[in-house]
């Protein structure tokens, strides 16, 4: 008798991917997805940012002196 070391020795082309890590089955594919954790206390900010049109983050940035009108960084977030 012999020991397969290999989950993908076991598997079937639908249940187990080349890497032999289990793939989806029809008993795990339709589960709901996992809800993502609180984004905690900077989550508004979070969100705000990711709702906002390209050139609005871009004045945004403007705005707190992290980038000048030239887009690049202003001297105090400059690496050393």
């Amino acid at each position: 008798m012999t020991k397969h070391t290999s989950k993908s020795a076991f598997g079937t082309p639908k249940t187990s991917s080349p890497s032999g890590t289990s793939g989806l089955t029809d008993g795990t594919g339709s589960k709901p997805k996992k809800r993502r954790k609180s984004l905690g206390k900077f989550g508004a900010v979070v969100t705000r940012i990711q709702t906002q049109s390209s050139s609005a983050f871009r004045e945004s940035l403007i705005a707190a002196g992290i980038i000048g009108d030239d887009g690049k960084l202003t001297k105090k977030y400059k690496q050393k």
